[in-house]
């Protein structure tokens, strides 16, 4: 698989998020969307990256029922070794680069345990 291809795709339909939970953790996420047209594409970057969480179902319109597919990884390990090297390899473009930079930036800051004191915490709540 073109890993140009990987970093296109997710320049359009992927979205790098982090949550945020009352007792304080702090996840890392990067998910992709597609159509039921297009589950082949979701397997593509499961396989390429090694996500082993299912394609699942997301109803995005209630009033028609219009469904899209998705897979979605928090895993550490994956994040530090597949995908953080991917996308500083082969990066997203537009305004996906900033929101990849700042999420990556975020990220080492918690595997550093930045957020375990008070401070830290909320300066990495108030930039995620």
């Amino acid at each position: 698989m073109d890993p140009y291809f990987i970093s296109g795709l997710i320049t359009g339909d992927g979205c790098f998020s982090i949550s945020f939970d009352e007792k304080g953790s702090i996840l890392f996420f990067l998910n992709i969307s597609q159509s039921e047209a297009s589950l082949v594409i979701l397997q593509i970057v499961k396989d390429y990256f090694g996500v082993t969480a299912n394609i699942v179902p997301r109803v995005t319109n209630t009033e028609t029922g219009y469904t899209t597919y998705g897979i979605s990884t928090s895993s550490v390990e994956l994040i530090r070794e597949r995908i953080i090297p991917h996308f500083d390899k082969y990066p997203v473009v537009g305004r996906k680069a900033a929101a990849y930079q700042t999420w990556r930036e975020l990220f080492f800051r918690v595997q550093e345990g930045e957020h375990h004191t008070p401070q830290g915490y909320l300066s990495i709540l108030e930039k995620g």
